[in-house]
């Protein structure tokens, strides 16, 4: 699970699953050295594709990467509870005081509603109706980015495209194993 842009936590042993999984493999590569290298050069060149899209919500939303990240956290927590700002900040690889900091700034906007204890401090975070538009307006821009880039492939193209992209994933999905992978279907954006 990524978290902040330098950061990277994953469940514990997932590392040392990781490293025995890599260890016991090859040291050279069985198939096509030069395959095997343009399919990392393409998952990077998808993932920079990805930061740009991330970008273009940014622009179109206003809000920073962390702050779209907290009311994406929000959104999966049952609708009728607050959450805690240190399960927030477990969720998005934050610190609680990063999470309380850009949940008050969002409070401003009127995106999330606070709720304080008896000392004053954040006890809990809720996405407001506003917070929630602005999670739709967000997931509509990427949507919209993406319809552009299958209609160019067209139909058969993208459903290739699909069926590739769901092979790899497949076969390297045994190197991660605690780090969960949201089906299609069920994934949200800009959570990401």
């Amino acid at each position: 699970m990524a978290t902040s842009q330098n950061e990277l936590h994953l469940a514990p042993g997932t590392v040392a699953l990781v490293r025995d999984t890599v260890r016991s493999e090859p040291t050279s590569p069985h198939g096509d050295f030069a395959t095997t290298l343009a399919i990392l050069d393409r998952v990077d060149r998808l993932k920079a594709l990805g930061d740009t899209l991330l970008q273009l919500v940014e622009q179109e939303s206003g809000l920073r990467r962390s702050e779209l990240a907290l009311l994406d956290a929000l959104q999966a927590v049952d609708s009728e509870h607050d959450d805690h700002p240190r399960r927030l900040g477990r969720a998005v690889g934050m610190t609680t005081d990063a999470v309380v900091a850009t949940a008050e700034s969002l409070a401003a906007r009127g995106l999330v509603g606070i709720v304080h204890d008896d000392a004053g401090r954040a006890a809990a975070i809720h996405l407001t109706d506003a917070g929630r538009a602005v999670l739709t307006q967000a997931e509509a821009v990427q949507i919209r980015a993406t319809d552009a880039a299958v209609r160019e492939v067209g139909p058969e193209g993208s459903r290739r495209a699909l069926a590739v992209l769901d092979q790899i994933i497949g076969a390297m999905s045994p190197l991660a194993p605690a780090v969960e992978l949201c089906a299609p279907e069920n994934r949200m954006l800009p959570g990401a």
